[in-house]
């Protein structure tokens, strides 16, 4: 479902960018991820990495939600992770854990990621 919609994802990712004022350089640079990557998601040929959208949310407060749907605000109420309670941040931790996994991380992060944020508890 999401690869029928590459390019409207990769418009609001451009958006997001343009709006932080950074270049698709920068904004690999910043993530770790290469600027090709950053390229061909916001042309709409691949889906944006996880890695890319985890750094956006937790750096940028940027709203995944609008970014892979165009719902709600662009970007989200600024997070205090000194606020989340010991099973939270085990979860975040396992977020970054998880970025090694090259199999189906995109949808794995995300959902864990939603849950956290929504405040529910897994």
């Amino acid at each position: 479902m999401i690869e029928k919609h590459l390019d409207k994802i990769g418009q609001r990712l451009k958006e997001v960018r343009k709006t932080l004022k950074v270049t698709q350089k920068e904004i690999a640079y910043a993530s770790g991820i290469s600027g090709s990557s950053v390229s061909e998601s916001e042309i709409g040929k691949q889906r944006p990495s996880s890695i890319l959208l985890f750094y956006l949310a937790s750096v940028h407060n940027v709203n995944i939600n609008f970014i892979l749907t165009g719902s709600g605000s662009m970007f989200e109420e600024s997070m205090d992770f000194n606020n989340f309670d010991h099973h939270d941040k085990g979860k975040i931790k396992a977020m970054l854990k998880m970025m090694n996994d090259k199999e189906s991380v995109f949808y794995r992060v995300m959902a864990a990621f939603s849950d956290i944020k929504g405040g529910k508890k897994i």
